[in-house]
């Protein structure tokens, strides 16, 4: 399911608009598809299985395009088998050799965190050599699937209740994929420790399958105690909405309204985030519950398809609500009323968790004690976590200490579309070396918010700076919606902090930071305004504002402005153009541009774009000597701009 919307976010991201490439969600509908087949055997979900294992095989080697068709196969086929699998044994407790629902998913999620971990957010099975990870893991649940035995469905006729039981698994699964199969994005969303999330998630989840490695009951409260499996849950969700809320931007809403300041949340600020993973557990609790009470129903084919289906489209509208937060502007009127609303798929998840265990009357009957038959499970997990470990301490940037402060530096521009080239295939890889080959000591970039299920939750920032083993911030958070701003640094950056302007497209952030250059300070800013004439004015005047605030400054960035543009023109009153100070040519006009040749524009290096379609930019103060400035052409930056860097030196 992540890469099939992410392959559709991708391809529809490169035009700005939502077209037919968006009917693979359709592939969620598949549950309609038990209306015409009433077979729900094993053999059934032995093709099941296998069709999603193929496909999951399938596509790191096919691309976007096809990936939307591959993946929705898949997507479709986990969930024919989930719906068939609960029927008939939800819990793993007719056969001694199963594992219950919630342990499952969360060895899964064990699973996912250590292949991100290993992979700096990116999966790292789904990638070069990392693909024999999961043919061997294709290979063992084939394995076990075929040796499994084939038990009859042994079910009450109970059907009341069924929908809110598929509502509240549905509701699992949606948590998954927009939180937990990568926790570290909640750095993103706060600012807290990456490793920190990582490690402390993977305790959690271990924690969760040690208890069900000895207690086949996996801690789920009597039928006496439901208010307790309750009270867990609102407590999850009230430390979830509050770790989203705290980082809740509000917004200049007018061309009136001042610049707003966002700086690093203090320590304590992150309690209810600590909490929020403590208590995620839950999820595992209610999957249990869920699993149990679909299992102990009996529906007609016709009346589960229909439940599963709804259960599918609720997640469907949520995941379209999701990506409407950030990208309000681009599918009105409907897009229009999501922005700023980041917590309400968040909220809606949890309430369809909880809604269903307050219309049980009486909590779930506690299985029997089974110690001691599932050690396996403990030496697995117990494996995965401390491989967790050891990926994200030895994966993670170790920035090298500055020693002299350096004559000269090299600094770099960077529009890098999410990860993504010019055509919209993934080009992470390409775009480091393409960074390396640079070797930039200060490095900034743009559309760098892709710790979202849009894109997969891979977070780009995270994955160059430890392959750069950069300093780095990360900008405006996720929460708020902005095309991403970004700075990495070798040297360590202080007074870091995010400059939100008016805004009528887009959210407008500004990334903004400081570094010692010996002792000298430097100011850093990042830059990628979007909008009506407004809001570059208004975008333009604060920045000037703060940029004159340094006395060292280098302001970088897609400024999405002509070079004959006034508001352009007024940024270069106060700062230097580090191209045009070694390619002088006087203001012109953008009639002037058009009669222009290439050639009499200047010498742009490596076929770059002409003057006139230039909207990246690097400028400094007077203080800076520009050495040399060049650009890289699309097509050898990997990505939909050109990259520019130029190597400058104090004066």
């Amino acid at each position: 399911m992540p890469i099939q919307i992410e392959s559709i976010y991708v391809l529809d991201l490169l035009n700005t608009t939502l077209d037919e490439k968006a009917l693979g969600c359709l592939f969620l509908f598949a549950p309609l598809l038990l209306l015409f087949n009433k077979s729900r055997g094993k053999n059934f979900l032995t093709l099941n299985a296998f069709v999603l294992i193929v496909s999951r095989l399938l596509l790191p080697q096919v691309s976007h395009s096809l990936r939307i068709v591959v993946a929705g196969t898949g997507v479709s086929a986990f969930l024919l088998y989930l719906m068939v699998f609960l029927e008939r044994n939800g819990t793993g407790e007719d056969s001694q050799e199963n594992i219950s629902t919630g342990s499952a998913i969360a060895l899964a999620l064990l699973l996912s965190i250590f292949f991100r971990a290993l992979g700096s957010t990116r999966d790292y099975s789904l990638h070069g050599w990392g693909q024999i990870h999961g043919w061997i893991l294709g290979g063992i649940s084939l394995f076990i699937l075929v040796q499994s035995r084939d038990d009859e469905i042994n079910r009450k006729s109970e059907p009341r209740g069924e929908l809110s039981s598929i509502l509240g698994m549905i509701g699992i699964i949606t948590f998954v994929y927009f939180l937990f199969q990568n926790p570290g994005i909640i750095s993103r969303w706060s600012g807290i420790s990456y490793p920190l999330v990582m490690i402390l998630s993977s305790l959690v989840f271990t924690s969760y399958l040690l208890s069900a490695s000895f207690w086949k009951k996996t801690l789920i409260p009597s039928e006496k105690k439901p208010w307790l499996l309750i009270t867990v849950n609102l407590l999850f969700l009230t430390a979830l909405m509050r770790t989203i809320l705290l980082n809740r931007v509000a917004f200049p809403m007018t061309p009136a309204s001042t610049a707003v300041i966002v700086t690093p949340l203090s320590w304590y600020a992150h309690i209810p985030t600590v909490l929020m993973i403590l208590l995620s557990s839950v999820l595992f609790l209610n999957a249990d519950v869920f699993a149990s009470r679909i299992a102990a129903k009996s529906l007609s084919p016709a009346k589960a398809a229909l439940a599963w289906w709804t259960g599918t489209f609720t997640l469907l509208i949520l995941i379209f609500v999701l990506i409407f937060t950030n990208i309000w502007a681009y599918v009105p009127p409907v897009s229009l009323i999501f922005r700023n609303q980041f917590y309400l798929p968040f909220l809606i998840t949890g309430l369809m968790m909880i809604i269903p265990l307050l219309l049980q009357k009486k909590g779930p009957e506690s299985p029997a004690d089974d110690s001691g038959e599932r050690k396996p499970l403990m030496v697995v997990s117990l494996m995965i976590f401390f491989l967790t470990i050891a990926a994200v301490i030895f994966v993670s940037a170790r920035p090298e200490a500055v020693g002299k402060a350096p004559q000269e530096l090299i600094v770099m521009t960077y529009n890098c579309q999410q990860g993504v080239d010019k055509d919209g295939n993934l080009a992470l890889d390409e775009q480091l070396a393409v960074i390396r080959s640079i070797n930039p000591d200060i490095l900034v970039l743009q559309e760098s918010d892709s710790p979202r299920i849009s894109r997969g939750n891979v977070d780009v920032v995270r994955f160059f700076q430890d392959g750069l083993d950069y300093y780095a911030y990360f900008g405006p958070t996720t929460v708020s919606g902005t095309f991403g701003t970004a700075i990495l640094s070798h040297f360590p950056l202080e007074n870091q902090r995010s400059v939100y302007t008016y805004s009528s497209d887009d959210e407008v952030a500004t990334a903004v930071a400081e570094f010692s250059l010996g002792e000298k300070s430097v100011g850093i800013i990042c830059v990628h305004p979007s909008g009506n004439e407004d809001v570059n004015r208004i975008f333009t005047e604060t920045l000037i504002e703060t940029a004159s605030s340094f006395d060292n400054v280098i302001v970088m960035g897609d400024f999405n402005m002509r070079e004959y543009s006034e508001t352009l023109r007024a940024i270069g009153d106060v700062l230097n153009d580090s191209w045009r100070v070694l390619n002088p040519i006087g203001r012109v006009s953008l009639e002037e541009l058009e009669s222009r040749s290439e050639e009499e524009e200047g010498d742009f290096a490596h076929g770059a774009p002409t003057l006139k379609r230039r909207i990246d930019y690097i400028f400094l103060s007077e203080s800076f000597e520009v050495l040399d400035s060049e650009y890289i052409s699309n097509e050898a930056s990997m990505t939909d701009h050109p990259a520019h860097w130029a190597r400058i030196r104090l004066k």
